[in-house]
């Protein structure tokens, strides 16, 4: 699959000589008007007996469902059809039965009603917050800086289907109409979607089985690459457009849904497991329970016939490739009782996890300059020291204290804007610990809860409004673990509605938890617990939680708790401290005695293990931190060690530059983003320097503690303009802009 869509847009690059995605190339022909006029009248007759509902999700932008009754058809793909894909993801074929009516979109989401969505919530997509998306560079289709649903590489208008857009953007514009139209809004099951799209047929297409009769039904691959690539499997006919069309321009079914075929490929609700027809239920199956990727149904603009088919499904992970430039999705309304999926990566603004809402470091609102001086929104005074990061979100900041007797945790809770404390929650944790014995571990904040580990063990699940405790555990004393020497101090991961912790107990090395509940999901035997905070990453197909154990770096299955893989280091005596950093389907680490290392990937998670290779593919031996975690921006690796700022590229881990500073000389927290590098040293100096692979330049730099006696250990939270951070003695909002 993945070498048909690098063939593809190898193919689409050629396309330059006939203008290349420029607006003329968007406009239709007029034999194709014609045909699309003649068949739409045709069809006039059939639909005004539909039942529709309009729903307004702004003035200028609503959105038209057709009613789908309850009913039975034929699901999957004759097994003698050679246009099948041929893993036997398609079969058995077998009826299913839709037990309910539902409502489903007429056409796919446009790009103007995504547009509202975004205005009214201030939503940013994934690719905006992340930076990049694939997209046409002009040349070819690449991973490009600033692309996003808004700037897809060609010209869209505002009646063109959405695109470039994520799972997790999908689920996001879902529980927004919902909010906005008080109706249960989701993206459709697999089984909604080809019931829908197949309305009464049994063939590879809306109009049947013959390639040439789709002339007017759809967008896809058409003359126009079959003309230019002999051998290019393409629709017999000129559709008028070469990239995406205005929705609805093409013929409807007889359910009065345009664009089931081409245009763009459409986001369901299903994980994706080859298998499913095998196991599944007749009467409204809703897909395995976990997965690794989700379906996508349709075909798209770029679909050769056989891709394109009713029955046809393309497994596509949460981020990469096949989640960018073609996916779009259209929505359904359903009161079965069916819930929206979590999202994959919680989309959760401002600052509510370690190192951010995806744990990189990342941000786009970093500053372009400095302010001339320090000065605070407000200033808190603090009880205790405090290592663990500060997390920010819905309006408060959440953050750890100790009690001046060293007896109590303390998590305090304060207005963002004012610095009145809203709750806090003590509990006694007493005992000696060097370098303090106050809480490491980042809190984290999702869904109106809060996550809270202490250095002993203690964890809790608040109410973030108030402060009242939902669920705990204990993590040493309930799992069997030994506390290591300078605490418990990894920050728990969110991973769809599990907590991951690492109790470091031989038989409960890594326990996933219901996040809601606190029961145990799996847990897994293992080594002792390490300190660096897990992440999670699609590689090649399959999601894995990455982290260390005492001894090891290893991979783990996100909804099975089972080791993929494990990397015992040449050299021993790692502290493991530093985050593991993903960059698509590759690993970097940094450790001390080991230094920076690059490791991929083997195996194809739709059907194989995917495993690490144990060997290093890249290292880099002069950066070896032993507590800084590296920021991973724009092709590059940056990372303060030795009194030294190197830059790294992030693909070879070759040196770009280092600058030597004494500022860099200990810890630091590093924050990239809009084309610059934050950094926040352990005397509470701010340097920001360009993200520059020429050069170091250094934009400004900030002195914002005026005791030169106080240190940062405490991970800033950076959350537009302004930077919450900590010292030993108090909590303050820096204003940056």
């Amino acid at each position: 699959m993945l070498r048909y869509l690098k063939f593809s847009c190898l193919l689409l690059s050629l396309f330059i000589g006939r203008g290349a995605f420029g607006q003329d190339e968007g406009q239709k022909s007029d034999e194709a008007k014609e045909g699309v006029s003649a068949a739409s009248s045709r069809e006039s007759e059939n639909r005004a007996a539909l039942e529709y509902v309009d729903l307004e999700l702004a003035p200028d932008a609503k959105m038209k469902l057709v009613k789908v009754p309850a009913g039975k058809f034929i699901m999957g793909t004759d097994p003698k059809q050679r246009t099948r894909v041929r893993d036997g993801r398609e079969n058995p074929r077998r009826e299913v039965t839709i037990s309910r009516d539902f409502h489903i979109g007429t056409c796919e989401v446009t790009r103007g009603q995504f547009a509202a969505f975004a205005k009214d919530s201030g939503y940013l997509s994934q690719a905006e917050r992340e930076g990049w998306a694939y997209a046409w560079n002009g040349y070819v289709w690449d991973k490009m800086g600033g692309a996003s649903w808004k700037k897809v590489g060609f010209n869209q208008a505002d009646d063109h289907p959405v695109t470039c857009v994520s799972f997790d953007d999908a689920i996001a514009f879902c529980r927004w109409m919902s909010a906005k139209t008080g109706r249960k809004i989701m993206l459709p099951t697999e089984a909604q979607w080809e019931y829908a799209a197949r309305a009464g047929t049994t063939t590879d297409f809306p109009w049947g089985d013959a390639w040439e009769d789709g002339e007017g039904w759809a967008n896809a691959a058409d003359n126009s690459a079959r003309e230019r690539f002999p051998g290019w499997r393409a629709f017999p006919f000129e559709d008028g457009y070469l990239t995406t069309a205005p929705v609805a321009t093409y013929r409807a079914n007889a359910f009065g849904l345009h664009d089931v075929i081409g245009n763009v490929w459409e986001w369901t609700a299903d994980w994706y497991d080859k298998d499913y027809y095998k196991k599944a239920p007749d009467i409204d199956p809703t897909g395995p329970a976990t997965g690794s990727q989700r379906v996508l149904r349709g075909g798209s603009w770029l679909s050769s016939p056989p891709r394109s088919r009713v029955a046809g499904r393309l497994p596509s992970n949460l981020r990469g490739l096949y989640c960018d430039y073609i996916p779009g999705f259209r929505v359904v309304i359903d009161d079965s009782g069916r819930e929206l999926p979590p999202l994959s990566i919680p989309n959760r603004p401002d600052w509510p996890d370690w190192r951010g809402p995806r744990r990189d470091g990342t941000s786009h609102h970093v500053p372009e300059k400095l302010p001339e001086k320090a000065e605070f929104l407000w200033t808190s005074k603090t009880t205790g020291p405090g290592h663990s990061g500060v997390a920010v979100a819905d309006g408060r900041v959440l953050f750890a204290d100790k009690s001046e007797d060293e007896k109590n945790d303390i998590w305090r809770c304060l207005d963002a804007e004012t610095g009145k404390e809203l709750w806090a929650l003590a509990y006694p944790a007493e005992g000696h610990m060097p370098y303090t014995n106050s809480p490491r571990a980042a809190p984290v904040v999702y869904d109106n809860r809060a996550y809270l580990l202490g250095p002993f063990g203690h964890l809790h699940c608040v109410n973030f409004e108030d402060g009242k405790v939902l669920w705990k555990k204990h993590l040493i004393d309930d799992f069997g673990g030994q506390l290591p020497t300078w605490g418990m101090t990894a920050a728990p991961l969110l991973v769809d509605d599990k907590l991951i912790v690492n109790p470091g107990a031989a038989e409960a090395s890594l326990v996933a938890l219901d996040r809601k509940t606190g029961e145990i999901v799996w847990k897994t035997p293992g080594g002792g617990a390490a300190y660096a905070s897990p992440i999670t990453n699609n590689f090649r197909g399959q999601r894995q939680v990455v982290t260390y154990d005492a001894e090891s770096l290893g991979g783990w299955d996100v909804n099975t708790g089972q080791r993929a893989w494990t990397i015992v280091p040449e050299k021993q005596g790692d502290y493991n401290v530093p985050t593991p950093i993903a960059i698509d389907d590759r690993l970097i680490v940094s450790t001390e005695n080991n230094s920076t290392r690059m490791y991929v990937f083997r195996g194809a998670g739709h059907r194989e293990p995917v495993r690490a290779v144990e060997k290093p593919a890249m290292t880099f031996a002069d950066m070896a931190p032993d507590m800084i975690t590296p920021v991973a921006y724009d092709g590059m690796l940056f990372c303060p060690h030795n009194a030294e700022l190197f830059c790294l590229d992030s693909k070879t881990l070759e040196l770009l530059w280092k600058q030597r500073d004494m500022a860099f000389y200990s810890y630091a927290s590093l924050i990239a983003g809009n084309g610059h590098v934050m950094i926040t040293t352990i005397d509470g100096e701010l340097l920001l320097v360009k993200a520059n692979r020429e050069k170091y330049e250094l934009v400004g730099r900030l002195q914002v503690f005026d005791d030169n006696k106080t240190e940062v250990w405490s991970h800033p939270a950076l959350v537009k303009g302004r930077l919450y951070i900590r010292d030993e003695k108090s909590i303050g909002c820096l204003i940056l802009k």
